[in-house]
């Protein structure tokens, strides 16, 4: 499978996303059940966020958006954004993504037994339905 290198759609930066218009899951992303299988490549991974949190009291306070499985299932797919790339954001992304299907492009790691992915802007995600 070709690794998808370029976000699926433009955010429409300062809109909420239920004000948004909302885009079709592109042509050759992963499911979010099959990121683990593809650590270490560049793609555009698409599921349900099912969880959100953002660890206030933990270094660089990232925000964890957890696709397909809660955390700690180490089944799901998190997308992690830190908090000197939150204010990009001209929202929340806990509240935000939570409950939505989304595609977000980038790098797949490992991180202990978890699979994730940093987004460092909005345009790395794209909400689908």
């Amino acid at each position: 499978m070709d690794a998808i290198t370029a976000p699926v759609g433009p955010a429409q930066i300062g809109t909420p996303i239920e004000q948004q218009e909302t885009a079709q899951r592109p042509d050759g992303a992963l499911d979010w059940s099959a990121a683990r299988a593809n650590v270490g490549s560049a793609a555009t991974v698409c599921g349900p966020v099912v969880s959100t949190f953002t660890a206030t009291k933990s270094d660089g306070q990232p925000t964890f958006l957890n696709i397909g499985a809660d955390h700690p299932d180490p089944a799901g797919f998190t997308v992690v954004i830190f908090d000197d790339h939150r204010n990009a954001f001209p929202f929340d992304p806990a509240l935000e993504y939570d409950g939505a299907e989304i595609c977000v492009t980038g790098e797949i790691r490992p991180h202990k037994e978890f699979v994730q992915m940093e987004a460092q802007t909005p345009d790395q995600i794209t909400v689908i339905g």
